[in-house]
């Protein structure tokens, strides 16, 4: 028996080109494709959402309920307020009167903004862990107030928060001038 050409192996060239167009069926690990963020140890998950910045975790705490779950602690621990903006005190109010479920994980409240009615509106949630309270005021609205009849019937309506060590009224001009120093508006030092 005569020996083939060189090159020909038995087939023709279109079986040939056939084969080498085929890829090899790869097989999915059933187990890497059911993984979640969830299943990332927790010392892994607690880097991550301490380097993630607060809109992005607004954004993934709407990605499931169980993500949600786990990040609502971290999103809503420290919560600043912005005067002139929908961050603001009144906004905040309206948030917990719809979410009473996040108020037990609020801890630290820094607000822009004394306005008399929604700072005692927002002190009238029991916040059980709430420990540091920080106001910025300007004076003239210290001094203005609800009157006295507004001002009793609101302060009767406060809640006891059983937790706060810190209470602090910062005049603005203070802030402001605290951030000229080099500290930036989260009291963390600017580098």
């Amino acid at each position: 028996m005569a020996n083939p050409p060189s090159g020909a192996t038995g087939t023709s060239r279109r079986q040939r080109v056939t084969k080498s167009k085929q890829r090899p069926v790869e097989k999915k690990d059933v187990t890497a494709s059911q993984l979640s963020l969830l299943d990332l140890p927790a010392e892994v998950l607690d880097l991550i959402v301490k380097e993630t910045e607060i809109h992005d975790m607004a954004v993934l705490a709407r990605t499931s309920k169980s993500i949600r779950v786990y990040i609502e602690p971290h999103l809503y621990d420290k919560i600043y307020t912005r005067i002139n903006t929908q961050q603001n005190t009144a906004s905040l109010v309206r948030l917990l009167r719809n979410r009473p479920d996040i108020v037990s994980l609020i801890k630290t409240l820094v607000l822009d903004e004394y306005h008399p009615r929604h700072t005692r509106q927002l002190l009238a949630f029991k916040m059980p862990n709430l420990w540091c309270l920080l106001i910025q005021h300007e004076e003239e609205t210290i001094e203005k107030g609800l009157g006295e009849r507004r001002t009793r019937i609101l302060n009767e309506k406060l809640a006891e928060q059983p937790k706060l060590t810190r209470c602090e009224l910062i005049p603005k001009s203070h802030a402001d001038q605290c951030r000229g120093r080099g500290t930036r508006g989260d009291g963390h030092a600017s580098s």
